[in-house]
């Protein structure tokens, strides 16, 4: 039965994958016929692996296929006829037909899976499959740089790129076993703007600034995805299993079948709590704490009656009610660090993203934090820096396409761009507000 079953449904991933083939290769088609633009753009959409996205290699930038035809069809449209496609298109085709036409053609990459792709020199395995990976190795191969990259380029001119790497990387939580286990990963990228995780195959954006470089390398190498891939992650696994067990060693009995609801949290230090999704301490008191508080009692009564499920507010508001009023709570002194706070993936913790570090969430913990040497050292640094980049968010929507003019759902900080809808930071850059746009734009179709 189990072995019928199984058959179905591989009958039934191979019929969706090949539905949603036919879905993109119809919708292009009749775009072809509506509008000659398009003729010329098929090659590069790619799908990768068994999702329901297509990737313009281009841009890497990618287009979910839904029942809305309609929606998807606009979207395609205006990805193709924006300025920052054309730009690129134009410099693939400017080069294509330059006049080192043959040497060139071994690097333009075949847009099929599995193919080597920009005259792979030293046999590496290339996976053109994977996006991330593509935008790294064959889009800077193949398509001119753009402006902002040679602007880039230059800030780093006469600084040893290895040596800075080096030594941002010691100022990593060192007792976190990930940041040694990830060190050897992390190299030098192709170009000075970008290091490189060879294990995720994962661009990391280097910056001038020590402490937005120790930032975007503690994002990257605390990433579930880059830890479930390093080699020692079945000790890091086994570790905190017994660090699990040893907590509830010291708990009463009755308390010890809650043993089933804790995993490995996203960040170190903190463990996750299924039942009320949310981090917490491994300190052993606030630990306890937790399992004996109101929330995490009255959850487990009701999943052990087994009566019904209890109503859960949406993570993502939930965690910015309680982001907003731990704001609310600072005092007036501290204010000038607030925009430096960061909230987590899931309530219990907020990031200080000046320190790469994690923080309680509570008003005491906080403000403790903004009142630490190293963090008054790294606020010192960033407001010298201040005067170095000026940023003017309406200039920047003002260099957008017509359709993403009014899609304005971010905020100026001292040498960035916030997103209020992910609280992600940006470069504070037309291209790279675009980008997140899109990939926001995406998370609806």
């Amino acid at each position: 039965m189990a072995e019928g079953s199984g058959q179905e449904n591989t009958v039934a991933k191979t019929k969706k994958k090949q539905k949603s083939k036919m879905d993109f290769d119809s919708i292009y088609e009749q775009l072809q016929e509506e509008n000659s633009v398009f003729i010329d753009n098929k090659e590069f959409w790619t799908r990768k692996g068994n999702s329901q996205k297509y990737t313009c290699t281009l841009c890497n930038i990618s287009v979910q296929i839904s029942s809305n035809m309609k929606l998807v069809k606009t979207v395609l449209l205006n990805h193709i006829e924006d300025k920052y496609h054309r730009k690129r298109y134009d410099n693939y085709m400017s080069n294509r037909k330059s006049k080192d036409d043959d040497k060139f053609q071994e690097q333009i990459p075949k847009l099929q899976v599995n193919d080597d792709t920009c005259n792979n020199k030293n046999n590496e395995d290339n996976v053109v499959s994977d996006v991330k990976c593509f935008r790294e190795t064959e889009i800077n191969k193949c398509v001119v740089t753009e402006d902002k990259d040679e602007m880039l380029k230059k800030a780093f001119e006469g600084i040893d790129i290895v040596k800075h790497l080096g030594k941002v990387y010691k100022e990593l939580e060192e007792i976190n076993p990930v940041t040694n286990s990830s060190k050897k990963f992390i190299k030098k990228g192709k170009e000075d703007i970008h290091y490189f995780c060879t294990l995720c195959e994962e661009s990391i954006l280097n910056s001038i600034n020590s402490n937005k470089l120790k930032y975007n390398l503690w994002v990257h190498i605390n990433s579930e995805n880059h830890i479930k891939k390093l080699p020692n992650f079945s000790k890091i696994q086994r570790d905190f299993n017994l660090k699990i067990e040893t907590l509830f060693k010291n708990l009463p009995s009755s308390l010890k079948g809650d043993l089933k609801y804790f995993e490995m949290g996203s960040v170190f230090r903190f463990v996750k709590c299924t039942l009320c999704d949310t981090a917490v301490s491994e300190n052993a008191h606030r630990f306890e704490n937790h399992i004996r508080g109101e929330e995490h009692v009255e959850k487990r009564k009701i999943i052990s009656s087994g009566i019904g499920s209890f109503d859960q507010e949406p993570l993502s508001e939930r965690n910015r009610k309680v982001f907003r009023k731990l704001i609310a709570q600072i005092e007036d002194k501290f204010k000038k660090d607030i925009k430096y706070i960061q909230i987590g993936k899931i309530p219990g913790y907020v990031i200080c993203r000046l320190c790469a570090s994690v923080v309680l969430p509570t008003q005491f913990y906080v403000q403790s934090h903004f009142e630490r040497p190293n963090h008054v050292k790294n606020r010192n640094q960033d407001d010298q820096s201040k005067h170095k980049v000026e940023v003017n968010l309406e200039n920047l929507m003002s260099s957008l396409p017509n359709d993403l003019k009014d899609y304005n759902i971010f905020e100026e900080n001292s040498s960035c761009i916030t997103c209020r809808r992910c609280n992600e930071s940006l470069p504070a850059t037309s291209y790279d507000l675009y980008c997140h746009i899109m990939k926001e734009r995406q998370k609806y179709l």
